[in-house]
């Protein structure tokens, strides 16, 4: 039966319609996603108003109904004995009402809130189950108390009217209606452009594929932007693209997964009406990223057939783009680039840190993503598979370089890996792809000369175990990016000033903190994780050797008032040296304070500061007797 992916989404109920005016980023957010609202037992599942029962919000933290979320995502629910036991794919996750260890495939875990039953119901801090049980993307909005569990990552605090227009859904059970003009058919098989003609890449507003066997991987990832999504496909497929009325078009731009491994058989044809196509290509993909196909005519609607590879059944389009003429203004951050291998990089080299960071997976504690950037290669992120890791340089800059040193083996295995560019940290642009050289640990060099404020490094596995082992990473700028595409909003960024002073108590209002807040530099015991310093309790720590750091995001910058830290209260006098600094962009630190913690007491110490900041770090430095770190916890005021 065929499925149709569709932002015209019409529920047969509805009495009233409600104009989203971001169409592409709302379809985004709820196609094959689940929304909920805190208080609500209307909720968003699989594009339609459905009921569940209301999630709660404690401590700040929203706890969701786990068999709900879990049905949205075919997984099932089943109880022993008081042990629920949560099954989806290859995950099996354990847990009992009101106990913290919920074991995910055996390992141990702590989520903020222990499972507890509201309403009948068993629910779970909503990011814990979202991302650490089902392995899926969650986004909670702090101010619509909406989350979003998607396949993949596709919302950000920038999306304001998206959030809003889920919120109001759900308030309203309502879902809204995309109001496209009619098509000017008059224009069919005239004159290309005008001088009002849309220029540069058209946005289609509409997806309709007859086949999904995989809905993570649906018709909608052709026209979100992003290259590392796909639509998935098995046999003799196809898909409409719709444009919402009928443009001139000069050419349609197609790219497919993994083009230069394997020839993609497709044929791509263009219409005014729906009715009759015009076909502009029939045959298999070039190897290049993007394959280029002209039209020179006023269309609506692109078709295209898929028909496997020439290594199987299975075919995946990574985007499908419709272009009149270029792009108004030549894309500079994030896009246009193609990079090419160099023996030697050009540009200033970026001082790098860990807290700039952040992996996707960390299977080996020791293995951190830190050792990327510690300037020894025999030290490696370990990771499974794919896997990838995004540095955050601050804002946009140009990125004339970015270096990957991968662990040197002594057999000729090697790494397939890609280099790709965003302004944002959602939408991502691939600018490389290659493998690594084997028997070496040379870093090899990719020129880019394109700007952005995010690189991620995205490695698939070595060609004999499946695991990745890169030692180091470099990027390379030449100045601030200028000449974007997108419009941004600019910010004025104060530098994080405001010497800090211990004071007896706490001033300011308390901020609710969350574990996914936290980015720690190493977690060698995977129970004394850095979620610990947030979630109440000071008998639980976050355990750390000699130097480490932790480092908290606001989501914005805040005026701070006051800066807690509880050490573990040890039996000795051993103290904890260790330095609060903070700082607007995550990139330049302040240091606000740096002294010792009090011995045989796990009393919060309080630094009064007022510095404006949206990353807080603390730095500890090795008790005085082992030379490990225990912090209990960490309380963040604003005034």
């Amino acid at each position: 039966m065929k499925k149709v992916l569709s932002i015209l989404v019409v529920l047969c109920m509805v009495l009233s319609l409600v104009t989203v005016a971001n169409a592409a980023d709302y379809a985004l957010a709820v196609n094959n996603n689940i929304a909920i609202k805190v208080g609500s037992t209307n909720a968003i599942a699989w594009n339609n108003i459905v009921n569940t029962v209301a999630p709660v919000e404690e401590n700040g933290t929203m706890l969701a109904p786990v068999a709900f979320v879990v049905a949205g995502f075919n997984g099932s629910v089943t109880e022993y004995g008081g042990v629920t036991v949560v099954t989806m794919g290859d995950t099996n996750a354990y847990m009992i009402a009101g106990n913290r260890n919920v074991v995910v495939n055996g390992r141990v875990f702590y989520p903020e809130v222990a499972p507890k039953v509201v309403n009948g119901v068993l629910m779970l801090p909503v990011e814990f189950l979202g991302e650490t049980v089902l392995g899926k993307a969650v986004y909670y909005d702090d101010v619509t108390k909406v989350a979003v569990i998607s396949h993949r990552k596709c919302l950000s605090s920038r999306d304001r009217e998206v959030l809003d227009t889920i919120s109001t859904a759900i308030d309203t059970g309502v879902l809204p209606e995309i109001v496209i003009k009619a098509p000017v058919l008059e224009t069919v098989g005239g004159a290309m452009g005008g001088s009002n003609a849309e220029t540069g890449q058209l946005k289609f507003v509409s997806v309709t594929a007859d086949q999904e066997p995989e809905p993570e991987n649906n018709g909608y990832c052709m026209v979100d932007g992003n290259l590392g999504s796909r639509w998935a496909s098995n046999g003799p497929a196809v898909a409409v693209l719709d444009l919402g009325a009928v443009k001139p078009v000069t050419h349609i731009k197609v790219a497919v997964w993994k083009p230069n491994e394997r020839a993609t058989n497709y044929s791509v044809e263009v219409s005014a009406d729906g009715g009759r196509y015009t076909r502009v290509f029939d045959g298999s993909s070039s190897g290049s990223t993007y394959d280029s196909y002209d039209v020179n005519d006023s269309i609506r609607y692109v078709r295209l057939s898929t028909n496997g590879t020439s290594v199987g059944t299975w075919a995946s389009i990574l985007e499908v783009e419709a272009w009149n003429g270029t792009a108004v203004v030549t894309p500079s951050v994030g896009g246009g680039a193609t990079g090419t291998v160099v023996a030697a990089p050009t540009g200033t080299k970026v001082t790098l840190s860990s807290s700039m960071l952040t992996a996707s997976q960390t299977p080996e504690a020791e293995n951190h993503a830190g050792n990327l950037v510690d300037g020894n290669k025999m030290t490696v992120w370990a990771s499974q598979g794919d896997a990838s890791v995004t540095i955050n340089l601050g804002s946009a800059k140009v990125v004339s370089t970015v270096g990957v040193a991968m662990k040197m083996y002594e057999d000729d295995r090697t790494i397939p890996y890609d280099i790709e560019l965003s302004n944002d940290g959602v939408t991502f642009t691939q600018v490389w792809t290659g493998s690594s050289e084997p028997m070496t640990d040379t870093t090899k060099y990719v020129s880019i000369g394109s700007g952005a404020q995010y690189v991620r490094i995205t490695a698939h596995g070595n060609t004999i175990s499946g695991w990745n082992s890169i030692a180091e990473v470099e990027v390379y700028t030449s100045g601030a990016a200028t000449g974007t595409t997108t419009t941004t909003t600019t910010t004025t960024t104060t530098t994080a000033t405001g010497g800090g002073s211990v004071v007896s108590t706490a001033t300011g209002t308390k901020v609710a903190l969350s574990a996914s807040m936290l980015t720690a530099s190493q977690t060698p015991e995977a129970e004394n994780h850095a979620g610990n310093l947030v979630d109440g309790n000071k008998q639980t720590v976050w355990a750390s050797q000699n130097e480490a750091f932790v480092v908290i995001d606001l989501g914005s910058e805040k005026t701070l008032s006051c800066v807690g830290v509880a050490m573990k209260m040890y039996d000795d006098t051993r103290t904890i040296p260790y330095k609060i600094e903070v700082s607007s962009d995550g990139v330049s630190y302040t240091e606000i304070w740096s002294g010792d913690s009090e011995p045989q007491t796990d009393t919060t110490k309080y630094v009064s500061t007022s510095a404006k900041a949206r990353y807080i770090k603390v730095t500890a430095y090795g008790n005085t007797v082992s030379g490990w770190n225990s912090i209990g916890e960490i309380e963040v005021y604003t005034k």
